[in-house]
């Protein structure tokens, strides 16, 4: 079973995907809704799969996404999927590799 971690701090963006990705029994899914919280269940839990918004107040994206590849074998690790509100924000990536996809806002569960 693959655990996922979704995180976003829009309660109803964070419920839908949890709600979607939970008709998957292969996938055992978690949320958290801060930069804070989602930094300290990674690193509690050990997600296969983190779903990120890029849009925090109490931290930004980038620094979650720094702090995740702060050791090698997590800097190997491809298994983040950003999630951006805005198509025209400047992304801001010192860990690309980290990211394996990315996506725009909203989300369309029917592909």
């Amino acid at each position: 079973m693959l655990k996922v971690l979704i995180a976003d701090e829009d309660l109803e963006a964070n419920s839908t995907c949890c709600q979607y990705l939970a008709n998957d029994k292969n996938l055992d899914v978690m949320s958290t809704s801060s930069g804070i919280n989602t930094l300290n269940k990674y690193h509690k839990i050990h997600p296969n799969i983190l779903v990120i918004n890029s849009d925090f107040k109490d931290k930004r994206y980038t620094e979650i996404i720094n702090e995740l590849s702060s050791t090698s074998k997590e800097r190997k690790n491809c298994n983040i999927i950003l999630t951006v509100k805005d198509n025209t924000e400047k992304l801001e990536l010192d860990f690309m590799a980290k990211i394996y996809k990315l996506f725009y806002c909203p989300l369309d569960y029917k592909i």
